[in-house]
Order: C-alpha cells, then sequence, then structure tokens
C-alpha cells in the first residue's frame, strides 16, 4: 500500500489557510485516511474510489455529501514527503506542496 503513516501540509488558499494532517492506514486490505484540519470542522466524506498509479502516486476519489459532488486527488509520495491536487467543485484546484511525513 502506497504512503501509509501520518502527513501534514500546511495550506493556503482563498478558502482555507493552516495545517492539514491526514492519517493513511490499511484497514483489512482498504485504505482508510482520517483527515484534520486546523480551525475547521471537516465536513463528512465517503472515500468513493482508491486506485494505486505505479509505485508512489494514489488517485482518490471522495463524495461529499454537504456539496453533493465528488472531489478528485492525485497524490504522490515518497518516503519522507508528498505533492498533489485536489479538484474540488465551486471551488477549483487546490494544490499540496511542502508536504510532509509527521513521526509518531
Amino acid at each position: 500500500m502506497i504512503g501509509l503513516g501520518k502527513w501534514g501540509c500546511d495550506i493556503n488558499s482563498l478558502f482555507y489557510s493552516g495545517k492539514v494532517v491526514i492519517n493513511i492506514t490499511d484497514n483489512n486490505g482498504l485504505y482508510h485516511f482520517d483527515l484534520t484540519l486546523d480551525g475547521f470542522d471537516v465536513p463528512e466524506y465517503e472515500v468513493v474510489d482508491v486506485q494505486e498509479e505505479g509505485t508512489d502516486t494514489l488517485k482518490i476519489r471522495v463524495l461529499v455529501p454537504m456539496i453533493a459532488k465528488e472531489v478528485d486527488m492525485t497524490v504522490t509520495f515518497t518516503d519522507s514527503s508528498f505533492s498533489g491536487m485536489a479538484k474540488i467543485p465551486f471551488l477549483g484546484k487546490v494544490r499540496f506542496k511542502d508536504g510532509y511525513r509527521i513521526k509518531d
């Protein structure tokens, strides 16, 4: 599985500025994602699909009932960092860069 562990990233966009923390775990062979945003309640979401691309990239599709739309994300990992992009309906593209592994 790709990207297992706890990851952090600082986002500075028109709609959200702050730290994002995501914990990716193996749930009996399925990916499980726990997301937290500093100072912001994460809306309910459902991971619809996760595809592995090569040995370092995840393509993730998430349904967000609050907006009745899906968010598409592509995230590429190294051992200690990640980068990627989310396409969010009504908001556009949000890029993740300089993401880092959080050591427990």
